[in-house]
């Protein structure tokens, strides 16, 4: 017992350190937190691109929470897209009452979409998604953060 209280006697003098490495890192997380719900604050209104992954599900939970129905997650529904992940996406968005629209963008109906290259692919799908920008220009207008 002895020997048990000398090691613990020994791991509380490694703890402080490490906890206070931990905290500062949890401060810098917790200031980095701050200043992208004040800038959320600050835009009033905003569109995600969603895709479902951390980033834009991270992304697009905190806008909502903070900016509440003055925000949008749009995701590209593409033939190329696992169905899997479009309902794990969309699953996430209804789990949290993320507003979602989600956008079919067809992009293998286009002639040679099959033979390019990943970067002209890309190129593609966002082009076709062009259409519904025209169609909702103003919300796109209203929520652009550069007017």
């Amino acid at each position: 017992m002895a020997t048990s209280a000398h090691v613990n006697s020994a791991d509380s003098s490694t703890v402080p350190g490490a906890l206070s490495g931990s905290l500062a890192g949890e401060t810098e997380t917790a200031h980095k937190m701050l200043a992208l719900e004040a800038q959320l604050r600050q835009l009033g209104s905003l569109m995600v691109a969603y895709s479902g992954g951390v980033d834009s599900a991270f992304l697009a939970a905190t806008a909502h929470r903070i900016l509440g129905s003055n925000m949008l997650a749009v995701m590209a529904d593409s033939p190329s897209l696992a169905r899997r992940d479009l309902e794990q996406a969309t699953a996430f968005a209804q789990a949290l009452e993320i507003p979602l629209h989600i956008i079919a963008t067809e992009e293998l109906d286009r002639p040679n979409t099959r033979a390019m290259t990943p970067t002209a692919a890309s190129i593609a799908k966002t082009s076709s998604l062009s259409p519904w920008n025209r169609s909702e220009r103003s919300w796109v207008t209203r929520t652009s953060p550069t007017g």
